[in-house]
């Protein structure tokens, strides 16, 4: 697949057990994705404590975390799944067809929806900062075991109180190594259960004690001096060994989370129970995310990506359903409706003919409805659905909703006392409408009951017999033999309003009622519409009821 003009359905970021957990549960719900990880997949448990012990992740009493992180990769790649790797995202921005834009380095791809599982973001071991740790790292001074087998049967002092260093000073235990734990603090940050542990095995222990500083004994390094200083009392003593492990934790750079504009809580990302950003279309889960109870364990990581994925393949249906195109539409009433449909939670797309209309609702978007996109029609006609994006054709092809703003310069209607004749020149600009609406019908694939609705200014004319014709009437006319010859839209429902005759209807001054216009099921039969937008909450329960209903 060509990553460059693909469009996925949801996009990973980041490959550590979250991010290939929410891929691998992606892949089985047949959603086309890719993963995106800044440096290798594994994250921390691979990068930073490939060799410490997993003791809570449920299978195995106890893992290896390289181990662990390894077995989840080899999953994700026997799923077929597709990684790009040493590639950090820099940006994701929204596009105007409700896509995500991801920016790489040298590539840009494009997404329906995202997973956030970065993590912490680009991390680095977090440094004690005393005199000598500079000099003495990477001879004696470490901050993971990456080469285990140099650590046994050493004098080794492990510096820190969580679970990363107690857990690593019992590994060091199992291999014959004398360990000394220093912890600045009163008492350890680690679980209960490995810090019993860590007092069985006799380990030495000291708590509220910090480092100060390193001396070297020797010019090979082999024995380091270690100055601690007690926090309460300021008694100093020093102890020899012959490596360092410092666990005090990681430095962490997150810009992506930072220039994306979504809810944050000390630096983390906020998400509801369904693992929702306050952007709609982007997930998160592990450890970016902060929710009321969040526990950083491995295993509640997953269970977070499992959710995600569920509430990302809701998102998509939903987003392929919660769909309505706009046809034309009047600049003053098209606006009302389209910033209703937006304010509803509906994705609206606008096909207008001018630049003026272009400009007109393109204001929408500076009133921040991002989910309204205008597009524009020019004939002529052939060519325009090569020249679209593949995400709006998609749209069109699933969209149940359609609302057609009939216009009264796209053709001449001949009265009669006989009925109507038609004259539609396609190439002509001011005909397309009918012939862009014939266009779209004839695209939609959509399965079940669809809407189209015909929205007309109401002008009317009077046969020699006597008869009213209203533009409104024109559209369901027009259309009538498309919908005929149209495979599969035998569900679509209908409903032509006179907008003119509803808004006269309660003065008295409106003619008899227009032949083909669904009006009286309007809930303003009776009532004068004083403005065009009292359709509005019309349209949108009408359009609520089919589409919402549905999920």
């Amino acid at each position: 697949m060509d990553k460059h003009s693909a469009l996925f359905d949801t996009l990973v970021v980041g490959a550590g057990p979250a991010g290939l957990t929410a891929a691998i549960f992606a892949r089985n719900k047949d959603l086309n994705l890719v993963v995106v990880e800044g440096r290798e997949p594994g994250g921390q448990l691979r990068m930073l404590y490939p060799h410490k012990p997993v003791f809570n992740y449920p299978g195995s009493s106890q893992i290896a975390a390289g181990e662990l992180a390894n077995r989840i990769i080899a999953q994700a790649r026997d799923s077929g799944i597709d990684m790009i790797e040493h590639h950090p995202v820099r940006n994701i921005t929204l596009l105007a067809d409700g896509c995500f834009q991801v920016d790489l380095d040298e590539q840009k791809l494009k997404a329906k929806s995202i997973i956030l599982a970065c993590g912490l973001g680009l991390f680095g071991y977090r440094r004690l900062g005393v005199p000598g740790e500079a000099q003495l790292t990477e001879r004696s001074v470490y901050y993971t075991l990456s080469d285990l087998p140099q650590w046994k049967e050493r004098k080794v002092a492990v510096i820190g109180g969580g679970n990363g260093a107690v857990d690593h000073a019992l590994l060091l235990l199992e291999q014959g190594a004398a360990v000394t734990i220093i912890h600045r603090l009163a008492e350890f940050q680690a679980d209960a259960a490995s810090v019993a542990k860590l007092h069985e095995r006799g380990s030495e222990i000291l708590l509220g004690w910090k480092v100060v500083e390193f001396a070297v004994e020797g010019a090979e390094a082999s024995t380091v001096t270690i100055v601690v200083e007690h926090s309460e009392n300021k008694q100093r003593r020093t102890l020899s060994v012959q490596r360092v492990l410092i666990n005090i934790g990681l430095q962490t750079t997150n810009e992506l989370i930072e220039r994306i504009p979504c809810a944050r809580k000390n630096r983390l990302v906020v998400v509801g129970s369904e693992m929702q950003t306050s952007i709609p279309g982007i997930f998160a889960c592990g450890d970016v995310v902060s929710f009321p109870g969040k526990t950083r364990l491995i295993v509640t990581a997953l269970g977070e990506a499992a959710t995600a994925v569920n509430s990302v393949e809701r998102y998509l249906q939903r987003r392929e359903n919660r769909m309505v195109l706009v046809l034309f539409p009047t600049r003053k009433l098209g606006f009302q409706l389209a910033r209703s449909l937006s304010d509803a939670g509906y994705r609206t797309y606008l096909f207008v003919q001018s630049e003026e209309d272009l400009k007109h609702f393109g204001r929408l978007r500076g009133l921040s409805k991002e989910n309204v996109i205008t597009m524009q029609v020019s004939a002529p006609l052939p060519g325009f659905w090569d020249n679209i994006a593949v995400s709006l054709r998609e749209a069109i092809k699933q969209a149940r909703v359609i609302i057609y703003f009939i216009g009264s310069d796209f053709a001449r209607l001949k009265v009669t006392g006989h009925g109507e004749e038609w004259a539609i020149n396609p190439s002509n600009p001011t005909q397309i409408r009918l012939s862009f609406a014939e266009f779209v019908l004839g695209k939609l694939a959509a399965k079940g009951k669809s809407l189209w609705f015909n929205l007309g200014a109401g002008h009317h004319e009077t046969s020699e017999a006597g008869e009213i014709f209203c533009y409104t009437r024109y559209g369901l006319t027009g259309l009538g033999k498309a919908f005929e010859l149209t495979p599969g839209l035998r569900n679509f429902e209908v409903i032509s309003i006179c907008l003119t005759y509803l808004r006269n209807k309660g003065n008295g001054s409106a003619p008899a009622h227009c032949p083909n216009c669904v009006t009286e099921e309007l809930n303003v039969v009776g009532q004068p519409l004083t403005r065009e937008s009292d359709i509005v909450p019309f349209l949108l329960r009408r359009i609520g009821k089919l589409l919402d209903e549905a999920h």
